[in-house]
């Protein structure tokens, strides 16, 4: 992967994740309740030479849903969901 001292490759990556859990294969499953959620992934990898990989990546996870029974003491129909942040480092070895 290029030449003898160079500085390697670099990739610049993006992903987005949009789910919808009222979609009609989810119906009827009491794991999943309805709700939107969407994730967004924003990633750096290098490739300083063929047998070494690091990545670097950002996620953020937003969901939202409207209450059924899921939580107790909020009416029905009240906005409840979550947010994530994560930021994730891993190095890869190749032998």
């Amino acid at each position: 992967m290029g030449r003898p001292g160079g500085g390697g490759a670099g990739e610049l990556c993006r992903l987005e994740q949009p789910f919808s859990a009222g979609n009609p294969a989810f119906r009827g499953s009491a794991a999943v309740d309805g709700g939107r959620q969407r994730g967004y992934t924003l990633g750096l990898n290098w490739h300083p030479n063929d047998l070494v990989r690091l990545l670097l990546a950002y996620n953020h996870v937003d969901y939202e849903k409207a209450n059924g029974v899921v939580v107790k003491g909020l009416a029905l129909g009240a906005p409840v969901g979550a947010k994530l942040d994560a930021i994730s480092l891993r190095v890869q070895v190749s032998y």
